[in-house]
């Protein structure tokens, strides 16, 4: 999914939200804070179901590896015996023998629906923080006017390159993104100090981009003759909209064997 934009680049609104546009075209006005907070409550809520079955399995310890069926047919034997049957000891034994059988069977139906429950609050949980990452991540790429007045990168192949440098953090109950290189934070040139914001987290992980020339617009008034922004003998020429050309050709675009056209 990716921001609609207008005529001008500027993110599309409805209904005081930005309009996203899905892979199947259709447009969707997300509520993003509140997705945030619903999605924070189902995380607490999964903590807390988590609780609980860790709960329930530390008082079924007790009877762990016990078939429940055979442990009762044990006590209602023992309960009927009277007392010279109890000193039968072929008996006690074959009793001994039957409960110790039970509580080598330490995989039961109810430890498996545990690990199933389990697995599944995993899997539920993961797929949340994937579709969160995706959205807030995404959103700084489809919105930057950076990108968009600065580079000849679409939105999209802008986020495979370099999405995978940010990340997005819980502090003081907020979600926010954060942007690193080398393993280290980026930190802000206009206010030392503090953290670069999305914004400027791109600029200069791009800036650090060895073949930056290559994916950077020619200055105004320049000449033209910038790789990207002019037409290079003998090279492939694809449009600047195809997004799916420019993801297939990046390697080659900035190897200068690949042009995109201006327009």
């Amino acid at each position: 999914m990716k921001l609609k934009l207008d005529e001008n680049g500027h993110v599309v609104v409805k209904d005081g939200f930005p309009v996203w546009v899905a892979e199947d075209g259709a447009e969707i006005a997300y509520n993003v804070p509140d997705l945030v907070n619903k999605i924070s409550a189902v995380n607490a809520e999964s903590a807390g179901r988590r609780k609980d079955i860790d709960a329930l399995t530390s008082q079924l310890k007790a009877f762990d590896g016990i078939d429940p069926e055979k442990a009762k047919t044990a006590l209602e034997t023992v309960a009927n015996l009277d007392a010279g049957k109890l000193i039968d000891a072929g008996k006690v034994d074959d009793l001994k023998m039957e409960i110790k059988k039970s509580y080598d069977g330490k995989i039961s139906d109810l430890e498996k629906a545990l690990a199933d429950s389990k697995k599944d609050s995993a899997d539920r949980l993961a797929a949340k923080e994937a579709s969160i990452r995706t959205l807030l991540v995404k959103g700084i790429f489809d919105s930057s006017a950076f990108l968009k007045d600065k580079t000849v990168l679409p939105s999209d192949v802008a986020y495979a390159s370099f999405g995978r440098h940010f990340e997005v953090k819980e502090e003081n109950g907020e979600l926010r993104v954060v942007a690193t290189m080398n393993g280290q934070p980026i930190f802000s040139r206009s206010d030392p100090g503090t953290l670069a914001t999305p914004e400027e987290a791109l600029e200069a992980i791009i800036d650090k981009y060895p073949m930056k020339d290559r994916i950077l617009k020619a200055p105004d008034g320049g000449s033209g003759s910038h790789p990207n922004s002019a037409y290079v003998p003998g090279a492939k020429v694809i449009p600047k909209g195809d997004m799916s050309a420019f993801g297939a050709n990046l390697e080659a675009i900035a190897k200068g064997e690949v042009t995109v056209a201006a327009q």
